[in-house]
This record gives C-alpha cells, sequence and structure tokens, in this order.
C-alpha cells in the first residue's frame, strides 16, 4: 500500500499543482452580483454628474465658481507632473520595483528550486519518472508566471501564453537532460581512465602496496 502510495503520490501532486496554478483561469472574473452592484453604481455617478454641470451652469459668475476654476487650473498644472513621475516609477509594468520584486523573486526562488530538484533526480532518482512530470508540471506554472511578469507579449492571448510555456519548459527539460547525460559520461570517462591507471598500478605495486591500491579501485567503483 504504501509502495502504491509513493509510486503514484507525485503524479497526484503534479495534478494539483496544475489545477492550483491555472483553475483560475475557469472562474469568472466577477459574480453576477458584483456587476449588478457596479452598473448602479455607475448610474448614480452618471446621475451626480449631470447634476454638477446644472450646479456649475447656475454658478457661473460668481466668486464660488471663479474659486473653482481656478482649482481646476492648479490640477490641471499638477496632473502631468503627478503622471510623469508614476510612469517614472514603473518598472517592468509594474507600479513600483518593491510591487515587481514582491512578484518577481519568490518565483524566481521557486524557478531554481525546481531547476535544483530536475538536476538532482536526474543524478539520483533516474527511474523515478513520476518526480520527474511533477518537476515538469511545477516548472511549466513557474514559467508561466515568469512570462507573465516581464510582460514582452502583453497583447498575446492566455493560449499564446501556454504555448509558450509549454515549448520553454520542453527545451529546458531537454537541457536538463542532457545537460545531465553528457557530466555522467564525462565522470564515466574519468572514472574508466582512474580504474585504468589503478590496475597499471597494481601490475607493478609490491605486496604491500597492493592493499592500498585494492582500496583505491573499490573507492573509484563505489563513486557515483
Amino acid at each position: 500500500m504504501i509502495l502504491k502510495i509513493k509510486k503514484y503520490l507525485p503524479y497526484v501532486l503534479g495534478v494539483l499543482c496544475v489545477v492550483l496554478m491555472f483553475g483560475f483561469e475557469f472562474l469568472d472574473d466577477h459574480s453576477s452580483e458584483y456587476i449588478k452592484a457596479k452598473s448602479e453604481y455607475q448610474l448614480s455617478i452618471d446621475s451626480v454628474s449631470a447634476a454638477l454641470v446644472r450646479v456649475k451652469n447656475i454658478a457661473k459668475g460668481t466668486p464660488e465658481y471663479s474659486a473653482y476654476l481656478l482649482a481646476v487650473e492648479n490640477k490641471n498644472k499638477a496632473k502631468p507632473v503627478f503622471y510623469k513621475v508614476k510612469e517614472a516609477e514603473v518598472f517592468f509594468g509594474f507600479k513600483t520595483k518593491k510591487i515587481f520584486w514582491a512578484s518577481f523573486g519568490p518565483m524566481f526562488c521557486v524557478f531554481l528550486y525546481v531547476l535544483y530538484m530536475m538536476f538532482r533526480s536526474c543524478y539520483f532518482d533516474k527511474k523515478n519518472i513520476g518526480v520527474k512530470v511533477l518537476n515538469s508540471l511545477v516548472l511549466g506554472g513557474v514559467l508561466f508566471y515568469l512570462l507573465w511578469i516581464f510582460h514582452p507579449f502583453e497583447d498575446l492571448s492566455n493560449v499564446s501564453y501556454y504555448f509558450m510555456t509549454i515549448v520553454c519548459s520542453i527545451f529546458i527539460v531537454i537541457a536538463i537532460h542532457y545537460i545531465t547525460k553528457f557530466n555522467e559520461h564525462t565522470r564515466n570517462k574519468l572514472k574508466n581512465q582512474n580504474l585504468a591507471l589503478a590496475k597499471l598500478k597494481i601490475n607493478s605495486a609490491s605486496d604491500e602496496e597492493k592493499e592500498e591500491v585494492l582500496d583505491e579501485i573499490e573507492r573509484i567503483v563505489k563513486q557515483e
């Protein structure tokens, strides 16, 4: 029973991660009650605006109306200055650098952790396909959010985001696979060279030295 749980747990966690990361796409932006309340509120705003226009027409020529016009003029002067400063605060589409780092920092940490786990599973858990599937699914979710954070394709649809996420995930998974294969090949090559040297040494070693050489061969064989 426990072995079955261990076998299928990564797949269950992978599905759960996908649901948690992308399930919001199947939810409505707002409830029908919210849309109705917003519509009624907008009607009340329009009513107030129309009433304000009538009040302005009645107040024309009065000192109060002149003071109002002066206040509007000052506001119109301050507005472009504020928006210029506000625009300068924007960082990668976020209102401030703090908001950007609050979104990017934790997600990038997860990205690095997933890469570490993928490399680790390729080295120490080679036969566990479930773990590799779980890591790949989490990687896809992280890449989606990283693409969204930088907004280079903000005019594209969600389908385009998902497509790019899948493509990037596949490339990264393939790259990690070949990197680990290359490193494994390099380690095996070095291991074989060390064994060959050790065999040469044991042929020319004295009886006292042979035990030391055998220990060295044993150490080389046990190397990962």
